[in-house]
């Protein structure tokens, strides 16, 4: 059996919020993470993109989440593939 899904989440920046202020950071818009999967039981490709805004000492960073050729193989626990995250933030001392 094949199957092919596309999942689309999109954060509330007022509900995540909560959970950070203690960190004293803020979710600026609503970042979004899109995962789009494929294969069968057994054999599972996958791709992982996201984007988000946010903000600490009023400094605003920008995140970008890619992935590249992530295989999983379920009869033989075995994954493989890559996940970059971009953080674009002038200054680092921040976090």
């Amino acid at each position: 059996m094949k199957y092919s899904t596309k999942i689309e989440i999109k954060g509330k920046a007022k509900y995540l919020n909560r959970f950070l202020k203690e960190e004293k950071v803020e979710i600026l818009n609503s970042p979004k993470i899109s995962l789009e999967a494929n294969g069968s039981f057994n054999k599972i490709a996958l791709k992982l993109d996201g984007n988000g805004n946010f903000k600490k000492d009023g400094e605003v960073a920008k995140m970008v989440i890619k992935s590249e050729g992530i295989k999983v193989d379920l009869n033989r626990n075995f994954v493989d593939g890559k996940i970059r995250v971009d953080i674009v933030l002038k200054r680092w001392d921040l976090f």
